[in-house]
């Protein structure tokens, strides 16, 4: 009998081990958060499913459902529609992806379990199988085993295993039924914790189906930033090269990388631009004019040095909470020297170095708080761009050879993401450029009325005293001459 391998279409499967009036009780808790996949690119149309993993619109799903998308939404259990803005983390070799929604409100979430499932436990699985809404089915555990644990078990899985799936990937095997259309619905324990994102299937057996292991999405959730790329055909068409081998290049540490092209990146030349200013400096900056943005609630947001409707010396920002936001110095509108930006949390997300408003030196864009991509850059464009991995290269891309194409899909989400975030902080930069404008020409009329006020003053004090000495000089011609 022919081995197959069948990717399934969206499903969410759930762990179940509680009596059984609780089971209704978990049903509504988790099927709030499940969602229907919706997408379309160049002559296709797909469906898959998916669940929220971060109430501000990070849904997970197989990265299959969302190969071929330009454009898509997501549909929830109550009729809702978002839109998907792009895609923040892909694990080709995992099949699975975290996508970003567009929503105003938080919306509700499943966890993520922090280990693997008991061999067996009980689940059951919830989606949307040929179009039907939120049907749900149990089972339990049958296995756990990686991508080479099944090959050795049945070789016939060999070629179509290996030609898509990471030797390492994690799946966990279940007898929950499902069905065609269920590709990326989570599975999910009795505690209400996902354990897996069901994937595939073999079709030469009954109720033979895996799920990827919902460490891998921890893991994935952890590199998710705030700016998503294009869907797949959404954006240019990369070229997909093999990454050099990470021990052909130097390594670093937490103080330094040493970089392929031999330049060493010192994080001290950093260090001091990332410390928010003394009271006496902010004091200082004050007496000398500096403004002083509060946010609504009346926290200091910002101090801005200026000098003829420009930003002109140090501009620093902080978070709500009183953590460092932004610092960096200009020269006449123009960003000069160090530049970091910061989280709220604390973790830096871009250190730069600038010169006449140009990037000139190292760029570092962290994700995580750890650094991500290096880049080395000459007169506002970038010569060498290194992707980093626990402070060490991994693949790097010389942006001065001709027809040079980054070497691994990670490097082009990389880019992207740091085009995305410095386009943000330009267009934030512009809103500040802005208001210091408005805030010099208040200042220049408020001086001008005062000006006014003054000379008015001034004339009617002249008037009282001319008034007064017309009166004396009255009162002495009248005495002078006996009136």
């Amino acid at each position: 009998m022919k081995t197959t391998v069948f990717v399934i279409a969206c499903v969410l499967t759930i762990a179940f081990d509680a009596v059984a009036e609780e089971f209704p009780e978990l049903i509504k808790k988790t099927r709030a958060a499940v969602v229907r996949i919706e997408v379309s690119g160049p002559g296709s149309k797909s469906l898959g499913s998916g669940f929220v993993v971060r109430d501000d619109g990070v849904v997970a799903t197989n990265y299959h459902v969302i190969d071929d998308a330009a454009s898509g939404s997501v549909i929830f259990e109550d009729g809702r529609s978002l839109e998907i803005v792009g895609l923040l983390v892909e694990r080709k070799d995992h099949d699975m992806a975290l996508i970003k929604v567009a929503s105003q409100d938080k919306l509700p979430t499943l966890p993520l379990c922090e280990r693997l499932p008991e061999q067996g436990e009980d689940v059951f699985t919830c989606g949307n199988p040929k179009g039907l809404r939120f049907v749900v089915s149990r089972g339990i555990v049958s296995a756990v085993a990686d991508t080479n644990e099944i090959i050795n078990s049945d070789q016939r899985l060999a070629s179509e295993l290996r030609g898509d799936y990471s030797p390492d990937a994690t799946w966990i095997q279940t007898d929950a039924p499902i069905s065609s259309g269920n590709s990326g619905g989570p599975l999910i324990n009795s505690k209400g914790e996902v354990v897996g994102i069901n994937t595939w299937n073999r079709t030469d057996g009954q109720n033979l189906n895996f799920a990827g292991s919902a460490l891998t999405l921890r893991k994935m959730l952890k590199l998710a930033t705030d700016v998503p790329v294009p869907l797949p055909k959404a954006r240019p068409n990369v070229a997909q090269m093999s990454a050099k081998p990470a021990d052909s290049f130097a390594g670093g540490s937490r103080d330094r990388i040493v970089l392929p092209t031999d330049a060493v990146l010192d994080f001290s030349i950093f260090s001091k631009t990332a410390t928010l200013l003394s009271d006496a400096d902010r004091a200082q900056m004050q007496a000398t004019g500096a403004f002083s943005i509060p946010y609504p609630s009346g926290k200091p947001f910002a101090l801005i040095q200026h000098q003829s409707g420009k930003l002109h010396g140090v501009c620093c920002a902080q978070h709500e909470n009183g953590n460092a936001m932004l610092i960096g110095r200009y020269v006449k509108g123009e960003r000069s020297g160090n530049f970091r930006v910061v989280s709220d949390d604390g973790r830096p997300l871009l250190d730069a170095q600038y010169s006449r408003d140009d990037k000139d030196g190292f760029v570092c864009f962290y994700q995580e708080g750890s650094p991500a991509l290096v880049q080395e850059c000459s007169k506002g464009k970038p010569v060498w761009s290194h992707r980093v991995e626990d402070y060490t290269v991994t693949d790097s891309l010389d942006h001065k050879s001709v027809g040079s194409e980054p070497q691994s899909t990670k490097m082009t989400l990389l880019l992207d993401s740091l085009a995305a975030f410095e386009k943000k902080l330009k267009t934030n930069e512009q809103g500040v450029k802005k208001l210091v404008k408005e805030l010099e020409e208040d200042i220049r009329k408020q001086r001008a009325a005062a000006r006014g006020a003054y000379s008015q003053q001034m004339i009617q004090q002249r008037i009282n005293a001319r008034a007064q000495q017309n009166a004396a000089v009255i009162s002495g011609l009248r005495a002078a001459s006996g009136f």
